[in-house]
């Protein structure tokens, strides 16, 4: 497991993603974390799935998963956002 990762676009723009964690059968799983007591938006998770789109890109014999924690738990726009897309959400409310 890795925390931090970062990656650049073809345009050079700096990435970054919380965790990956790599399986020894090369699924890749990515998560991002927030720390915060705000719903995390449907644009946060927009956001998100840019950066996995990208690192899907750069690791194209890969499979990835990914997930998304959000301590103060998700707008309903997100959590319809993130079921359309396939991403996991982790609810905890602080």
């Amino acid at each position: 497991m890795k925390e931090r990762i970062q990656f650049q676009r073809q345009d050079g723009k700096v990435m970054e993603v919380d965790i990956a964690a790599i399986s020894d059968c090369g699924r890749i799983v990515l998560v991002e974390v927030k720390k915060t007591k705000a719903k995390t938006a449907a644009k946060i998770i927009d956001d998100f799935q840019e950066k996995v789109e990208i690192y899907q890109d750069l690791n194209s014999n890969n499979v990835i998963i990914s997930a998304f924690l959000s301590l103060g738990g998700f707008t309903d726009e997100a959590i319809g956002k993130c079921k359309m897309l396939g991403i996991a959400i982790v609810l905890m409310f602080i």
